[in-house]
């Protein structure tokens, strides 16, 4: 069977900000990065592990018009909340370059960092607020399904209710973890909510 060949990155998408704030930091940057780390901080009692999204990019440092500088500004400064946007080419989204969006809040950025005739690089390190969507989305397999996982609609599924809720484990779906899940956990199926008992597939969030 034939795979998909790695990437390499010559030509990204790289956005900051959206409308009339919209920058395109490509030409600046000379890496990227968007990693997620293992964070006891960001866990909840529906994600006990917890993790959290990183975006770093890595530019030089330029001032003027159409600057790094200029371009940083215009996004509002540090402290300011901006939406971003990546994709391994700069093309529209598709399976074959998939965009990833998120938010971040701004950073304050490095004015100078070099000594005689050296460039200054300037590491733009955005904590991602929230979580990142993935376009074109791929659906979650319903083998592993899991709470607060989110699927797409189901033709025969047409509400949320007992009767509906016992086609789950016939079209697939397989619960994980297989105990009983904790109250408000839920897997979502369109627009119709379900849980596991402990034995069978509910309706609604788990009481």
């Amino acid at each position: 069977m034939p795979v998909a060949s790695p990437i390499r990155l010559t030509d990204p998408w790289i956005k900051l900000g959206t409308g009339g704030t919209l920058q395109d930091m490509k030409c600046f940057a000379k890496g990227i990065h968007l990693v997620p780390e293992s964070d006891d901080a960001a866990a909840t009692f529906c994600d006990p592990f917890g993790f959290q999204w990183t975006l770093t990019i890595d530019l030089l440092m330029s001032v003027g018009p159409q600057s790094v500088d200029e371009a940083l500004w215009a996004l509002g400064g540090p402290g300011t909340v901006i939406p971003w946007e990546f994709a391994y080419q700069n093309t529209a989204a598709s399976a074959s370059n998939p965009h990833w969006t998120g938010n971040a809040r701004l950073v304050a950025w490095t004015v100078v960092d070099a000594g005689i005739n050296e460039t200054t690089e300037i590491n733009l390190e955005l904590t991602v607020i929230g979580t990142i969507t993935r376009n074109p989305a791929i659906p979650y397999a319903k083998g592993n399904a899991q709470p607060g996982m989110t699927f797409p609609a189901e033709a025969t599924v047409t509400a949320e209710d007992a009767t509906n809720a016992a086609k789950l484990a016939g079209l697939g779906y397989v619960a994980n973890p297989t105990t009983a899940w904790t109250t408000g956990q839920e897997v979502t199926i369109g627009i119709y909510d379900f849980n596991w008992s402990g034995t069978a597939w509910a309706a609604g969030a788990h009481a």
